[in-house]
């Protein structure tokens, strides 16, 4: 019995065993599966970013197109899901897809236009008519009753034009019902001249970039105005005033209580809430070419030690990105995806960390460029016709 008892009890011992290794290289085997299948699962995320990051585009389709008369001057700019064009005739409005929203005729001999959120202001350089549409179209028609500089709208629909009568410039606001908000004046042997005027989106707050002779000297300064319950109760609603080295060409309203001022030497961020404060001051170190600044980016063109250079910059002055280029460019156009850089025959996509996406020869002359929104999607603005395309 005892004999049978210890048969029985090796027996049991050796199937355990068994059981035992059996588990264990089952367990083993769906490791490795497991371990095989993530792996697997992570090279083809990587490649798939790895393939989008170095992925190259060499041609592109045509979405849409809308055709130009011979000898049409056009000038394009984004709006909402489209954009506008606009000449001496008249301007008209396109959705993604190039389809007409809205179009209106005049007669300017020299349009310029500004777009901001739902708006659009049209005008003639030195004409004293401005016309405000919405993306319903036509809003109202402002005379101003002095030629027109410069022209600028805001986002709540206020519209500020810059007005000159050969010995005065008057900064005026009107609102969207053509009624008159405020009005600045500047005579020109005394205060200066407006180069540039920048507005903020809710039509509030103002800044000029002045010109003017002091001592003999010509000198330059930003000059800045809150028409908000803190500007009440300052002078002319004037609430500060900075010295600058050269001309701001360059100015502009950004998100987040900021502002922006550049010139061929360096750029300036301020925080303007109430009253302006310098944040940042940056010099250049070079002349820059071209300039196109978005709400946080700022990029330039200019010439380097071996040819042309991109540089881009956040609104901290930090520079994100130096590229030296193969050739050299007139114009850019910037986004949150990139720079397009491009002459009349030739095209170049550089991405944020600098990598060249697309290159291509045109066979038609190209007269600008515009990021449209969706991936990978422009506007091609030649001689011939305005295409919306996608790169592939």
């Amino acid at each position: 019995m005892s004999k049978k008892s210890n048969s029985d009890n090796t027996e049991s011992t050796r199937e355990l065993r068994e059981l035992d290794a059996k588990v264990k290289r089952h367990l083993i085997k769906k490791n490795i599966i497991r371990t095989v299948t993530v792996t697997l699962a992570v090279a083809f995320v990587v490649y798939i970013i790895w393939h989008v990051i170095t992925k190259k585009y060499e041609d592109y389709s045509v979405l849409s197109t809308v055709d130009k008369e011979v000898g049409d001057n056009t000038v394009t700019a984004s709006y909402k899901d489209g954009f506008i064009k606009y000449d001496n005739d008249g301007i008209t409005c396109y959705d993604s897809m190039n389809k007409v929203l809205w179009q209106q005729s005049y007669e300017f001999r020299n349009p310029i236009a500004s777009v901001c959120g739902s708006y659009v202001a049209v005008s003639g350089l030195e004409k004293s008519e401005v016309i405000v549409f919405s993306e319903k179209g036509k809003l109202v028609t402002i005379d101003t009753l002095l030629p027109i500089m410069e022209v600028d709208v805001t986002d709540v629909g206020a519209v500020v034009v810059t007005l000159y009568d050969g010995e005065t410039s008057y900064i005026r606001m009107y609102d969207s019902m053509a009624n008159i908000i405020y009005e600045l004046k500047k005579v020109t042997w005394g205060d200066g001249y407006p180069v540039a005027v920048a507005v903020s989106d809710d039509g509030k707050r103002l800044a000029l970039s002045m010109s003017y002779v002091g001592k003999g000297v010509l000198k330059h300064k930003l000059m800045f105005y809150n028409f908000s319950k803190v500007g009440q109760n300052e002078v002319d609603n004037f609430v500060g005033e900075f010295e600058s080295e050269d001309i701001m060409t360059e100015i502009r309203f950004l998100p987040k209580n900021r502002f922006l001022a550049i010139s061929s030497k360096n750029m300036q961020v301020y925080t303007y809430e109430e009253y302006p404060k310098l944040s940042k001051n940056a010099k250049f170190g070079y002349e820059p070419k071209s300039v196109f600044v978005t709400d946080d980016r700022i990029a330039t063109l200019h010439d380097g030690t071996k040819g042309q250079e991109l540089d881009v910059y956040d609104m901290n002055c930090k520079k994100l990105l130096n590229k030296k280029l193969d050739r050299t460019y007139e114009n850019l156009a910037l986004s949150d995806k990139g720079v397009m850089l491009y002459n009349s025959d030739h095209a170049c996509l550089i991405n944020k960390s600098g990598r060249v996406k697309f290159e291509y020869d045109f066979d038609i002359p190209v007269n600008s460029i515009l990021w449209m929104p969706g991936k990978n999607r422009f506007a091609f603005v030649n001689v011939r016709s305005i295409q919306q395309v996608i790169l592939k």
